[in-house]
């Protein structure tokens, strides 16, 4: 309500379109100045907008709780951004994907299987630090730089097969698009490790696996995921967002029981 120009006297028009709730850009508004009698001035109006759109005033906790999961778990079968919920009797849920119907499931047991696999990452980390500190490190490198390149070679052809499916109407525009977004982010990510690849020395190296071991250390010491004791959703949230780049989550209609995949920042 602050917000608003009418407050100054100022009309504001064309900014929705059409009979729907799209809002135009900012620069094609119309703005028409000492339309009508102002209720504060001018001044008045943008400090008291200075203070609210710097402190920003919460939504209700409901429409913006943090979950553990918050922006990681994503549909395995289309690469939607899957959220969560809660049901009148109490429990959370993963949402069912809005494009694709990959189907809901209890929350709480999603959370017991991703801190279960980070348990088993742990192990990874481990070996990986003493792999380092002991490989012949130059064929470590050729080998993961092999490992990228074909990766890197075969992201290259699904985006040429995207095109082809689409130019043969075996797909349509919204599939066309989605699929071709999520390829192009695996490209780049896969670009990304190869250049830091060729950057990182065995130290750097041991140096990052370190820091993960010790957020993953702390994770695990501290996160109870049933009994509300330890580290809040939140505190969790952050924490996974520093271990994870995603967690692929796929129950479809065929399954007979869902699958999840994570996908560490760095293995």
């Amino acid at each position: 309500m602050v917000n608003n120009e009418a407050y100054k006297g100022t009309i504001v028009s064309n900014r929705i379109i059409g009979r729907h709730d799209a809002i135009r850009p900012k620069e094609e508004w119309i703005f028409v100045e000492n339309a009508h009698p102002a209720i504060i001035d001018e001044k008045d109006w943008e400090k008291v907008n200075t203070i609210v759109n710097t402190y920003s005033f919460s939504a209700p906790r409901s429409k913006n709780k943090i979950y553990p999961t918050t922006k990681l778990i994503f549909c395995g079968n289309c690469g939607k951004l899957q959220g969560c919920n809660v049901a009148p009797t109490g429990k959370t849920y993963i949402k069912i994907c809005v494009v694709c119907k990959n189907r809901t499931f209890q929350y709480n047991p999603v959370l017991k299987i991703i801190k279960g696999e980070i348990a088993k990452y742990r192990q990874d980390v481990l070996a990986s630090i003493v792999g380092v500190e002991e490989s012949n490190i130059d064929n470590d490198t050729d080998y993961k730089r092999k490992q990228l390149e074909t990766q890197i070679r075969k992201s290259t052809q699904a985006l040429d097969n995207i095109e082809i499916l689409f130019e043969e109407s075996e797909i349509n525009l919204q599939q066309y698009r989605e699929r071709k977004a999520k390829r192009k982010a695996q490209l780049e990510q896969l670009n990304q490790e190869l250049d830091k690849l060729e950057q990182e020395t065995p130290k750097d190296r041991i140096t990052d696996l370190s820091e993960v071991l010790k957020q993953v250390d702390y994770l695990l010491g501290n996160w109870q995921c049933l009994d509300g004791e330890g580290l809040t959703d939140e505190e969790v949230n952050r924490s996974l967002h520093f271990i994870i780049e995603r967690i692929e989550w796929t129950y479809s209609k065929t399954d007979e029981e869902p699958s999840l995949e994570v996908i560490y920042k760095m293995g």
